[in-house]
């Protein structure tokens, strides 16, 4: 089994993620007791071992890193494609975004709400 990076915090519960470098990280409350914490990773190990597992084959399958030169190549498409794709729908959706923004998200690839926020 793995380390554990514990991280504690003013929070009410106890959690336990997987980073993409397969990090296995428990984040507690500030005044949890140890064995509590060691309780809960015992409870969760099947979890966190099937967790490693998916995360290690998306490491393996995972595309290679593109160079600055391809990143900014496919800002340029996106910010000359993606416009025209979501006027595309939003006509036969019946709906008008407020904006369409191409950012350097790593995570969050799009966001809406029902207010056009």
């Amino acid at each position: 089994m793995p380390m554990f990076k514990i991280i504690r915090s003013e929070r009410k519960s106890i959690s336990v993620e997987i980073s993409p470098e397969l990090e296995v990280i428990v984040r507690a409350p500030r005044g949890m007791k140890q064995k509590d914490i060691d309780r809960f990773i015992d409870e969760h190990r099947e979890w966190i071992k099937k967790h490693i597992d998916i995360r290690a084959k998306r490491l393996v399958n995972r595309p290679p890193e593109p160079d600055e030169y391809e990143i900014i190549d496919l800002k340029r498409r996106a910010k000359e494609l993606l416009p025209l794709k979501v006027a595309c729908f939003s006509s036969i959706m019946g709906v008008e975004p407020a904006s369409v923004k191409i950012t350097s998200a790593k995570k969050r690839l799009g966001s809406c709400s029902s207010d056009n926020g």
